[in-house]
């Protein structure tokens, strides 16, 4: 089943009354299942569908609150499944990530932010260290 129809589904379950348009999916959910069928597009040699303004949006507001260190990078960083040096490099890249991306925006209007939050992701393979 696709993403869309999971979504759909959940949206009539938890709407009140069954009125779907009652119930709405956080951004950050609706974010995270376009970069899915993204990637599901991508590995089908499909096109790939775009993120609304909207993620687009929330995207950068994540970056920025990264960079302040309000981030949820800041909240992992305490929590003991993220104490691993691997894991505390892979928020380092997060967080750098962030902030390259804030500083190529620096004076592009919010039309062209989605040549940066809106690109294809790339997927990280991170290689286990070497003895």
């Amino acid at each position: 089943m696709s993403t869309k129809r999971r979504l759909e589904a959940l949206e009539k379950r938890l709407a009140p009354s069954g009125d779907p348009a009652k119930y709405e999916i956080p951004t950050e959910v609706q974010a995270l299942l376009t970069h899915i069928e993204r990637y599901r597009a991508r590995s089908g040699g499909r096109a790939p569908p775009e993120h609304s303004e909207e993620e687009i949006r929330h995207m950068r507001e994540s970056d920025l609150q990264t960079v302040a260190g309000m981030g949820a990078g800041v909240e992992l960083r305490d929590d003991p499944g993220w104490q691993a040096p691997e894991a505390q490099a892979l928020l380092d890249s997060w967080e750098e990530a962030a902030r390259l991306r804030l500083e190529q925006a620096e004076g592009l209007p919010p039309g062209r932010w989605r040549e940066l939050w809106g690109t294809d992701e790339e997927v990280l393979d991170i290689e286990p260290e070497e003895d």
